[in-house]
């Protein structure tokens, strides 16, 4: 079986930041201070399990922090809401928000305040999704696919078009071309990484050379997943596993190459781990 490695891999910047200012907040021996994220800091479950033995508490909302604690914001964002509450109680706040999910929410409040109808696109239950409409005082419509602008764009002179991150470029463009043809005014800005762009375009690229794929990630990270479905779309056996344990969990005989890649919250060392175990059964 021939293994191919995709050439990008690894953490993307802003979860590696993420990660990086989790880590330096960790308390270290007896040092005093409980620190908490607020929901996972990233979706990649052997990462988080790793911070958690470092000492990060998982909480779903503000009551069991402290004045005096400290709290992680996700690398999703969370709503405006939500710091200020935090900020209020006394708690210290470390922000891990992406700084590309921060310019999203930044401009979505900008485009609010100028009076345009804000239309992100992207998942409605998605954190990151959340977080931009958050910044818009939820005024802020979402558009998972074209059919959806017709109601969002409803009683609207003038629009802003935003994107998920972790969008593909081909999908935000057929959200242009529609909204388009319903508002005569539309500012839109490309707010999708290039970290993601670039990890879809070597998917489709690596496509072509492979009978099957191993895509590395957490099972609810949406860049993951669409790296999976470039693969599923390409008629390839795609495996989509978080790690080395639930890939020999696989049946994957019969294949003559395999393309490995990661997500962009997926650790290299994962991705390592799931490569060495594919020479073995060479």
């Amino acid at each position: 079986m021939k293994i191919i490695t995709a050439s990008v891999g690894g953490f993307c910047f802003g979860v590696k930041r993420a990660v990086k200012l989790a880590e330096k907040a960790c308390p270290k021996g007896q040092e005093q201070g409980k620190v908490y994220s607020l929901g996972p800091l990233i979706h990649n479950r052997p990462v988080i399990q790793d911070l958690s033995q470092k000492g990060v508490r998982i909480v779903n909302d503000l009551k069991g922090v402290r004045r005096g604690e400290t709290l992680l914001i996700r690398s999703h964002g969370v709503h405006p809401s939500i710091l200020r509450k935090a900020r209020k109680k006394g708690i210290k706040i470390i922000d891990a928000t992406c700084p590309f999910v921060n310019r999203c929410q930044r401009l979505a409040r900008v485009l609010v305040k100028e009076g345009y109808r804000v239309i992100v696109f992207g998942d409605k239950k998605h954190s990151e999704v959340k977080s931009i409409v958050g910044f818009t005082d939820d005024k802020a419509m979402v558009a998972e696919r074209p059919q959806d602008l017709q109601k969002a764009v409803k009683g609207a002179s003038k629009v802003g078009l935003l994107s998920q991150t972790t969008q593909s470029k081909a999908a935000f463009g057929q959200i242009v071309v529609a909204l388009l043809e319903l508002v005569s005014e539309v500012k839109i800005f490309n707010t999708i990484c290039q970290a993601a762009t670039s990890r879809q375009e070597e998917a489709k690229r690596l496509s072509k050379k492979v009978e099957s794929a191993i895509v590395v990630g957490g099972k609810n990270s949406a860049n993951t997943d669409r790296l999976a479905s470039i693969f599923r779309n390409a008629r390839i056996k795609t495996y989509h596993v978080e790690d080395v344990k639930e890939l020999k969990a696989c049946r994957m005989n019969g294949h003559k190459s395999v393309a490995v890649m990661g997500g962009a919250s997926t650790p290299d060392w994962i991705t390592k781990e799931i490569i060495n175990y594919l020479k073995t059964k060479k």
